[in-house]
């Protein structure tokens, strides 16, 4: 199976500039809670720069934002390896944050290009800037179709079946880079 890292395409002309997430406890959705405030306000993303709606794009720190048609055929696809929390997006709804469930330690070291760098002794090796990805086939269990790359770099990877109904959906904003 073919897989390809999902990238925010930022050479898309006119197109729209996420900020930062707002009304939201970040660390409460990417790790256990449900995103909700305690006043139960859905979380909010402003637009940094006007232009274009995507229905793929990034936050300013990398949060994926999908539309809530592409959400749907990503969860047909990959079921319980995603989960989208609705997000305003400069108080409009339709949007969703995608979190990824499944992190793969399936980096291929002697085809990639990047860096190692470590804090000190007792912290794990980091990966930074991976700058050419290459997976490990062997590491990414069959039937995978989406998926982060344990290697510091936050890659989002998906399968060559979840690339074609995305672009089939009309996932205008996001770039596929074979790996």
């Amino acid at each position: 199976m073919r897989y390809f890292q999902l990238i925010d395409d930022i050479r898309i002309p006119g197109r729209w500039y996420l900020g930062d997430v707002k009304r939201w406890r970040g660390a409460a959705f990417l790790h256990a809670g449900d995103g909700q405030t305690s006043a139960g306000e859905m979380p909010s993303v402003e637009i940094s720069r006007r232009g274009r709606p995507l229905e793929f794009t990034m936050t300013s720190f990398d949060l994926p934002i999908i539309g809530l048609e592409l959400a749907a055929v990503i969860e047909k696809i990959a079921g319980a390896d995603v989960e989208i929390k609705p997000i305003m997006v400069s108080n409009t709804p339709g949007y969703g944050i995608l979190k990824v469930r499944r992190v793969l330690d399936c980096l291929d070291e002697s085809r990639s290009v990047y860096s190692k760098i470590t804090c000190n002794d007792q912290h794990a090796l980091r990966y930074r800037p991976v700058t050419k990805l290459y997976l490990d086939r062997e590491r990414v269990p069959e039937g995978m179709h989406i998926f982060n790359v344990n290697d510091g770099s936050g890659a989002l990877v998906v399968s060559e079946l979840l690339r074609d109904a995305m672009q089939i959906a009309g996932c205008f904003g996001a770039k596929f880079v074979e790996v």
